[in-house]
């Protein structure tokens, strides 16, 4: 089933490299219904990537880092409802970088220039706009963009496959087909 081979994606990759715990999705509160309820009664570890005190509808559609951990029911909320419903993306951080270094980083890229020079918003977090920007970068500013993240999992535009975007890989990601594993 492509579910099963998602789980394994996203967790068992993560706990072969010794960072069970470093697997976070960054979700996308304009495409997630009521995001900041569904977190607040998950019992995950999470922030929002804005900071100070916002207006409800501003806190209802933005970005939310949150820590995923296999099996827990939030999780499996996310993979089963939210894959190829581009409700965010997925990353595993290095060993050690907490949810609140890693929201300092992300933080970063939600602003970035133009061609021109002016400031507009990135929602690196929605994965349609992930895969298409994330390649087009120079691998100086990939570097930057990754800083302690070293992997991120998005949805590929195809609802069989994920793309697994490695800190020192191919800056076009790893076509995963999740169907390959399902054999009984």
């Amino acid at each position: 089933m492509l579910l099963e081979r998602l789980r394994e994606v996203v967790f068992n990759g993560a706990a072969r490299a010794g960072a069970a715990g470093n697997v976070f999705a960054v979700l996308d509160g304009a495409m997630v219904e009521a995001l900041p309820e569904r977190l607040a009664a998950s019992d995950c570890e999470y922030a929002c990537l804005f900071s100070g005190a916002l207006d409800p509808v501003l806190e209802s559609a933005a970005p939310h880092l949150v820590r995923l951990e296999p099996g827990h029911p939030f999780a499996e909320q996310v993979l089963r409802q939210g894959w190829n419903d581009h409700w965010g993306i997925v990353l595993r951080a290095a060993p050690g970088v907490d949810l609140y270094d890693l929201r300092q980083h992300l933080r970063r890229h939600l602003r970035v220039l133009d061609p021109d020079g002016q400031a507009m918003f990135f929602r690196f977090y929605d994965p349609r706009a992930f895969r298409v920007v994330i390649p087009e970068l120079d691998s100086a500013a990939r570097r930057g963009f990754f800083g302690p993240v070293r992997s991120f999992i998005v949805e590929s535009a195809r609802a069989d496959t994920v793309l697994r975007f490695d800190h020192n890989g191919d800056a076009h990601g790893h076509g995963i087909v999740l169907a390959a594993a399902a054999t009984a």
